[in-house]
């Protein structure tokens, strides 16, 4: 988020629960773990995480003591959204210096599984004049993108189908660089699978218009529940929209995405996403996808000296997560010594998705 914002001059961003959210279940479920007084043992990386979330769930809890429980997780979910958002600025101080200079937008989103709507349900005010798409575009102002999200999900609710994606799009955004209109921080939760990823990324790639999704399709999701096919670790960069390059619809993949598609600082939120969609939604694909010209795996390799220097006082949340990405970066430059960056960038992209599924299978016992 701090890289979207900053280098992308991003000026909303969305964080974004959804209705009958299985994460904020859970951590409704964990209230008893996480007030028991010693910690259980061999506790997965996907319990000790639901632990994590319990504060909105004991603040829904407390607001509605008498109510039956699948009120108080949609509570704990709107709860959920408003202190990830308080989080996000109290972590990030170049964020919170953005919000409070009136440079970007924080607002708060719920979207309705059972309908396809997003409700959004504010945040932080901080409109700013400035309009898109690719790194040589204007910066699009946040109350604009903001109109443009809730547009674009009104056509989606309706059934409506996306465009196409022309291939002169994908080509400006590899040789122009992204500049997204708004970060979006939304649950993993989606309602043979590589060949069917394959068919669908050929689909993409060539050019062809995703299908609409039916309204029986996301009232189905809400009332059956999701099975999806495969599960997806990709990079958060605009320029890689994982459902749309594998021509799929709700509920076919689960999505985790984050910089630089990896495990740098042993991520618990996404160890924990996969082990949920392995062990309780029975999926048997995990795909770990890099893409080409990752800004990350760009970052990290320019990040080397501060990896060899002492830690730097006051680094910012970007910065400390770049330098946990310059092993990858270190391989590379040693496997390539006399290359220039850009093809170092693109062994060390190549190798971090190596890393990233190693790093998986240490952290998380039930995956490996």
């Amino acid at each position: 988020m701090e890289y979207c914002m900053q280098n992308l001059k991003t000026q909303l961003l969305v964080v974004m629960g959804h209705t009958k959210c299985g994460a904020l279940k859970g951590a409704v479920a964990s209230i008893p773990a996480a007030d028991a007084p010693e910690p259980k043992q061999d506790a997965s990386v996907l319990e000790n995480y639901l632990v994590a979330l319990t504060p909105a769930a004991k603040q829904a809890k407390a607001e509605l003591p008498r109510a039956p429980v699948q009120e108080v997780e949609e509570r704990a979910i709107r709860i959920n959204v408003k202190n990830t958002m308080s989080k996000i600025l109290e972590v990030s101080e170049p964020l919170r210096q953005m919000v409070d200079a009136g440079r970007i937008k924080v607002e708060g989103a719920i979207y309705d599984i059972t309908t396809g709507k997003v409700e959004f349900i504010g945040g932080p005010p901080a409109p700013v004049p400035l309009s898109v798409r690719t790194g040589k575009s204007a910066s699009v102002p946040g109350p604009e993108a903001l109109a443009t999200l809730k547009a674009g999900n009104a056509r989606y609710a309706g059934g409506h189908a996306p465009a196409a994606t022309p291939k002169g799009r994908i080509q400006a955004l590899s040789s122009d660089g992204q500049l997204p209109m708004a970060a979006v921080l939304g649950c993993a939760d989606s309602r043979c699978p590589v060949e069917l990823l394959k068919a669908g990324n050929a689909r993409y790639a060539g050019g062809h218009a995703p299908a609409a999704t039916p309204k029986g399709r996301i009232q189905a999701l809400s009332s059956d529940g999701q099975l999806p096919m495969a599960a997806v670790l990709g990079c958060a960069d605009s320029r890689c929209p994982v459902e749309l390059m594998f021509g799929v619809a709700p509920g076919d993949i689960f999505v985790c995405r984050n910089a630089g598609n990896a495990i740098a600082k042993a991520e618990a939120s996404v160890v924990a996403s996969m082990e949920y969609c392995m062990a309780h939604l029975k999926t048997k694909l995990l795909v770990v996808l890099g893409h080409t010209k990752c800004g990350a795996l760009n970052g990290a390799l320019a990040s080397i000296p501060a990896a060899d220097a002492p830690p730097k006082a006051n680094a910012s949340v970007l910065e400390q997560y770049l330098v946990a990405l310059t092993p990858a970066a270190k391989q590379a430059r040693a496997e390539l010594p006399r290359a220039p960056d850009a093809e170092v960038a693109e062994l060390a992209i190549r190798i971090n998705v190596k890393n990233t599924m190693r790093s998986i299978l240490e952290i998380s016992k039930s995956l490996r």
